[in-house]
């Protein structure tokens, strides 16, 4: 997935869970992805699974909030580009490297 505009995947009132999938990942600095689950902690993710690896660092604007995963086959962002913001709120966010592990946040 290239993204030079404004992507947002799931919203706080989900009524099933949202998947969305890319065999890889490149925001630019003007770029923005939002990922948004509910907030009460159902079963109701968002979901945006990269079958790639991860990026180093994040550039543009990348939002994880409530119940939702921003999942990489591999690897994990270790940083923050000049200018990008990294914004993680809600109960379950965050992302994950390979099936079943977390990536720190």
């Amino acid at each position: 997935m290239n993204n030079s505009g404004t992507v947002s995947i799931g919203n706080p009132f989900l009524s099933a869970a949202t998947t969305a999938q890319a065999a890889s990942l490149s925001n630019t600095t003007a770029g923005t992805i939002r990922l948004q689950g509910i907030a009460t902690g159902t079963a109701n993710q968002a979901t945006l699974a990269i079958a790639g690896a991860a990026p180093s660092s994040v550039a543009g604007t990348l939002a994880v909030g409530g119940d939702a995963d921003l999942v990489f086959g591999s690897g994990a962002i270790t940083g923050i580009g000049s200018g990008a913001q990294l914004a993680l709120s809600g109960r379950r966010r965050g992302s994950r490297s390979a099936p079943g592990r977390r990536a720190r946040r």
